[in-house]
């Protein structure tokens, strides 16, 4: 498998197909109460995966495009300036901006977290007996013990888990009920159970190195829904239609009492960001059934999983008619007939219908061939 700007660029836009059909499946009621979890999360594993890693694999076929893609080429290749005997191209500086945007955010990310960090290890631990029964209670009805630690601030606008060494349950100076308390922290403690915490750092991640694209933004929202939804399913799976009447109640009185929530690194909060997306996990919670149609979550998600295994399965890239003056005596290279063999540090045997064609120093010819090893490695 190898890296290059058109693998990049058929990730982006098949990646980006598959984040909107997600967007427009988690607006409406009727999807989000006939989704797999189970399934909707090996989809989203598939599609993270991809974006963390777009390169091309032995498998992949190419598709190529005469009209758009070449244009893209040519601006990517455009000269800029010529910096001694090498040339800046404006792939070059994009890439620089990149790089650039990545670290700085990556360094906005860390500062406000680092400054959370210190915020919570200086709270002080709750210590009650009403609230350390309950928690007790839940943990107690769990295979593995896990342990949490809970900190009651003002300055937290709304019930929410983060994990820093331990588990941190943050809840906000606000009245409530045992019953109500009892929902919180059930709702907190799944997310931790549930991993919910490392998807969300590591989609984090994925927003801080595509800082540019405003796609992997709206999954990261999408994501958050999700795991929302996941931590409301698991909780109210079993409970009776009056417990998830109380179960709703209790949303809606912890977002009215709740300030607005801002971005905090990392953590997962009990009402979520969004009233919209608060008034559609009250739905679901009323409305949705004990047993899921699997088949039909498979048909829902069928789109979805196309478009990332086309995304793996197949890149788009660019090439050029040659003019009838030069055809005569010429061959076509392409990644089905050549590739090259690495012999050694700027050295390349190249291979054209699997014989000997040439030796180069470089692979950047204008088309973008497979490389190998050795010729054991060759499929």
């Amino acid at each position: 498998m190898h890296f290059t700007v058109s693998s990049l660029l058929n990730v982006i836009l098949l990646s980006g197909i598959s984040v909107f059909y997600l967007w427009f499946l988690l607006r409406h009621q009727y999807f989000i109460n006939r989704l797999s979890f189970t399934l909707s999360f090996i989809c989203l594993g598939l599609l993270i995966l991809r974006i963390f890693i777009p390169v091309e694999y032995i498998f992949t076929k190419s598709i190529y495009d005469k009209n758009v893609l070449p244009v893209v080429q040519n601006v990517l290749q455009h000269n800029l300036v010529t910096l001694g005997k090498h040339p800046f191209h404006v792939s070059h500086f994009l890439i620089f901006i990149w790089i650039l945007g990545a670290i700085m955010a990556f360094f906005v990310q860390l500062f406000n977290y680092l400054n959370f960090y210190h915020f919570v290890r200086k709270s002080q631990i709750i210590q009650d007996n009403r609230i350390e029964n309950i928690l007790s209670r839940i943990i107690n009805t769990q295979k593995k013990k896990k342990i949490f630690q809970i900190v009651h601030t003002e300055h937290i606008p709304c019930p929410m888990i983060i994990r820093l060494r331990n588990y941190y349950i943050l809840l906000p100076e606000i009245s409530v009920s045992d019953e109500e308390l009892t929902y919180i922290l059930k709702h907190e403690i799944a997310h931790a159970y549930h991993g919910d915490l490392c998807i969300k750092a590591f989609v984090n991640f994925l927003c801080i190195l595509y800082w540019w694209n405003p796609l992997i933004h709206l999954l990261e929202i999408q994501m958050d829904k999700l795991l929302e939804l996941r931590a409301d399913y698991y909780i109210t799976q079993k409970m009776t239609p009056s417990e998830r009447i109380a179960y709703s109640e209790c949303l809606v009185h912890i977002a009215k009492e709740c300030k607005k929530l801002h971005s905090v690194p990392i953590s997962l909060s009990f009402t979520g960001r969004k009233t919209s997306t608060l008034t559609q996990r009250i739905h679901f919670i009323l409305e949705q059934r004990t047993k899921k149609n699997f088949f039909l979550s498979c048909m829902i998600l069928f789109p979805f999983l196309l478009t990332i295994a086309f995304s793996y399965c197949l890149i788009f890239e660019p090439t050029h008619d040659m003019p009838p003056e030069d055809a005569d005596g010429s061959v076509e290279l392409t990644p089905e007939n050549a590739y090259f063999i690495h012999v050694s540090e700027d050295c390349y045997h190249l291979y054209l219908d699997g014989k000997y064609w040439a030796t180069v120093d470089h692979v950047d010819i204008g088309v973008d061939l497979p490389i190998y090893e050795s010729e054991e490695n060759l499929p």
